[in-house]
Protein backbone atom coordinates (compact mmCIF):
# COMPACT_ATOMS: atom_id res chain seq x y z
CA UNK A 1 0.00 0.00 0.00
CA UNK A 2 1.37 3.23 -1.00
CA UNK A 3 1.33 6.38 1.14
CA UNK A 4 0.02 8.85 -1.10
CA UNK A 5 1.78 11.94 0.86
CA UNK A 6 5.01 10.41 0.48
CA UNK A 7 5.98 7.45 -2.24
CA UNK A 8 7.39 4.81 0.44
CA UNK A 9 6.15 1.70 1.07
CA UNK A 10 5.28 0.32 4.30
CA UNK A 11 8.03 -1.54 5.15
CA UNK A 12 10.18 1.32 4.30
CA UNK A 13 8.25 3.43 6.63
CA UNK A 14 8.49 0.18 9.36
CA UNK A 15 12.43 0.67 8.52
CA UNK A 16 12.47 4.33 8.96
CA UNK A 17 11.05 4.43 12.39
CA UNK A 18 13.45 1.83 13.58
CA UNK A 19 16.10 3.76 12.25
CA UNK A 20 14.97 6.68 14.47
CA UNK A 21 14.03 5.42 17.19
CA UNK A 22 17.87 3.42 17.34
CA UNK A 23 19.03 7.22 16.79
CA UNK A 24 17.13 8.48 19.79
CA UNK A 25 17.79 5.65 22.38
CA UNK A 26 21.82 7.14 22.33
CA UNK A 27 20.32 10.03 23.62
CA UNK A 28 17.73 8.59 26.48
CA UNK A 29 19.71 8.06 30.18
CA UNK A 30 19.40 4.83 30.34
CA UNK A 31 21.91 2.24 31.56
CA UNK A 32 23.59 -0.19 28.82
CA UNK A 33 21.38 -2.85 29.96
CA UNK A 34 18.63 -1.34 30.13
CA UNK A 35 18.72 -0.24 26.35
CA UNK A 36 18.97 -3.86 25.47
CA UNK A 37 16.40 -5.26 27.50
CA UNK A 38 14.14 -2.54 25.38
CA UNK A 39 15.66 -3.78 22.56
CA UNK A 40 15.03 -7.06 22.86
CA UNK A 41 11.57 -6.31 23.91
CA UNK A 42 10.90 -4.77 20.44
CA UNK A 43 12.30 -7.71 18.87
CA UNK A 44 10.21 -10.27 21.02
CA UNK A 45 6.87 -8.22 19.98
CA UNK A 46 7.68 -8.31 16.52
CA UNK A 47 9.44 -11.31 16.13
CA UNK A 48 9.09 -11.26 12.13
CA UNK A 49 9.65 -7.71 11.66
CA UNK A 50 13.89 -8.25 10.95
CA UNK A 51 12.80 -11.28 8.99
CA UNK A 52 10.19 -8.99 6.96
CA UNK A 53 13.05 -5.70 6.49
CA UNK A 54 15.78 -8.20 5.59
CA UNK A 55 13.68 -10.18 2.95
CA UNK A 56 12.30 -6.85 1.63
CA UNK A 57 16.05 -5.87 1.39
CA UNK A 58 17.38 -8.52 -0.23
CA UNK A 59 14.01 -8.56 -3.05
CA UNK A 60 14.94 -4.74 -3.89
CA UNK A 61 18.49 -5.59 -3.99
CA UNK A 62 18.02 -8.25 -6.50
CA UNK A 63 15.33 -7.58 -8.28
CA UNK A 64 14.17 -3.82 -8.18
CA UNK A 65 17.13 -2.36 -8.82
CA UNK A 66 18.24 -4.03 -11.75
CA UNK A 67 15.18 -3.17 -13.63
CA UNK A 68 15.04 0.33 -12.59
CA UNK A 69 18.57 0.84 -13.60
CA UNK A 70 18.20 -0.94 -17.19
CA UNK A 71 15.23 0.99 -17.84
CA UNK A 72 17.35 4.23 -17.84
Amino acid sequence: MKNELFDYDNKDIIFISIFILLIGMQHIKLSFFDKLKFLFLIIILSPFLLLYLFIGFIYELYFVCPISSKSF
